[in-house]
């Protein structure tokens, strides 16, 4: 959203991203495709019974109701920006496994995967998901084959030699492997645009002097826990960028793109 208001002009560029989404979300070209948004037909339904609503989501660029990919088909826009990963390897649940167990306080051997064995199927899970984002990836280049598509990496969150705020949550040993695991992400997420033949963009170091453990609260551009509802303990924007930390990837995609009009440059 903040690439489309600051680089084009009004009418000229349209976000259909949608908190949550998974590849599926993006690639699904199935009839039988429910979007993201509650108590909305399936595709086939919109096709035989909202025709007039399904022109109306597809013209007005409104997210969750469509598989993302049909804006591309239909539009073919000449660039496309795509983040994809986390939620795949289920980031949600990851915090959680980290942080529920022990809100308030860190307490020694309470690391969240702090074993190989857990690690190691973690990592597995992300080395079984590269082809698929590379599928994606492919998808949306056949689509659009015009389209200059940016595969968009994930910024490290945390300092690990920081001092962190009581609603970081995180233990010293948590936050090293958060910024372990963002890197392995990012060079599967690199990879897999490598062998769809799309421009990876490199984001990793967004947020340097901003991130949680490394400044003042009121400087913070990553959220610490914030809090869910009754049923949800974790609030849905828990160790996600806020509105700083969106601002400052837009200007990292920007400077590494010179305004998304040329390849990404080269990893720092």
């Amino acid at each position: 959203s903040l690439l489309t208001k600051d680089i084009f002009s009004p009418g000229g560029g349209h976000s259909v991203a949608c908190s949550g989404a998974v590849i599926q979300d993006i690639a699904n070209e199935s009839d039988s495709y429910v979007g993201q948004v509650r108590n909305v037909s399936n595709l086939a339904g919109l096709k035989t019974h909202g025709q007039q609503f399904l022109e109306s989501v597809e013209i007005n660029y409104l997210p969750g109701y469509v598989a993302q990919h049909r804006f591309v088909k239909r539009w073919q826009p000449k660039v496309v920006t795509v983040s994809i990963g986390g939620n795949d390897i289920g980031f949600g649940e990851i915090i959680k496994q980290c942080v529920v167990p022990r809100i308030g306080y860190i307490k020694d051997g309470q690391d969240c995967f702090n074993n190989y064995e857990d690690r190691g199927e973690l990592l597995d899970l992300i080395d079984k998901t590269i082809p698929r984002w590379a599928r994606l990836f492919k998808q949306l280049q056949k689509q659009s084959p015009m389209s200059t598509i940016y595969a968009i990496g994930y910024p490290e969150i945390a300092d690990e030699e920081g001092i962190c705020s009581l609603n970081v949550h995180l233990s010293k040993k948590e936050i090293q492997f958060s910024s372990e695991l963002v890197a392995y992400l990012n060079n599967a997420i690199q990879q897999a645009s490598t062998d769809a033949g799309v421009d990876y963009v490199d984001i990793s170091k967004a947020l340097m002097g901003h991130r949680l453990c490394e400044t003042a609260s009121h400087n913070v551009a990553v959220n610490g826990l914030t809090a869910g509802t009754d049923k949800h303990v974790l609030g849905s924007e828990s160790y996600h960028p806020n509105a700083l930390g969106h601002a400052l990837i837009e200007q990292a995609i920007l400077g590494k793109t010179n305004n998304l009009s040329q390849k990404a440059a080269a990893s720092n």
